[in-house]
């Protein structure tokens, strides 16, 4: 926001016209985002990360109307293998593969935990049968691909935010 020195600002005010110097009320602004950011603080509001265990790294929070939850990338890479196979290895971790949502979150935030190549997610297109979606750690693109086809796979983790 740019304020010149020499601007004002005049509100009707019960009736009486009142002139307040714009970079005042600028600052009044200001002052009460501040405060009211600081009383956002409370630490029960706050969002407590979860416990990790060895190797795993949080990746953050996914927060909407539907969905209140931790997201936690596992160690490990599995190498290449069919869709199905990249699935079950991730539930013998005690993970899941990452949705279309978290592998874009992943790209973003993470990329170097990745190969520069394409990754399943545990997503399937709902008018292709056979095929799955994949998170690309080159460019960011999400594609789909036949299902029998052989790409590595990265588990995560999720725990509900109450």
């Amino acid at each position: 926001m740019r304020v010149n020195q020499n601007e004002s600002i005049t509100l009707a005010v019960a009736g009486a016209d009142v002139t307040i110097p714009a970079a005042t009320l600028a600052d009044l602004w200001i002052k009460k985002l501040l405060a009211s950011s600081a009383q956002m603080t409370d630490s029960s509001m706050l969002i407590k990360q979860p416990p990790l265990a060895d190797g795993e790294i949080y990746l953050g929070a996914i927060i909407t109307p539907k969905i209140r939850k931790h997201i936690i990338l596992l160690p490990g890479e599995n190498a290449d293998a069919n869709w199905k196979h990249q699935m079950e290895w991730a539930a013998s971790i005690g993970g899941q593969l990452f949705d279309r949502v978290e592998g874009a979150l992943l790209f973003a935030t993470m990329p170097e935990q990745f190969k520069k190549e394409a990754y399943w997610t545990r997503e399937q297109p709902a008018a292709i049968s056979g095929c799955a979606w994949y998170q690309g750690f080159t460019s960011g693109l999400q594609s789909s691909s036949d299902t029998d086809g052989k790409l590595p796979a990265r588990a995560i983790r999720s725990e509900s935010i109450e």
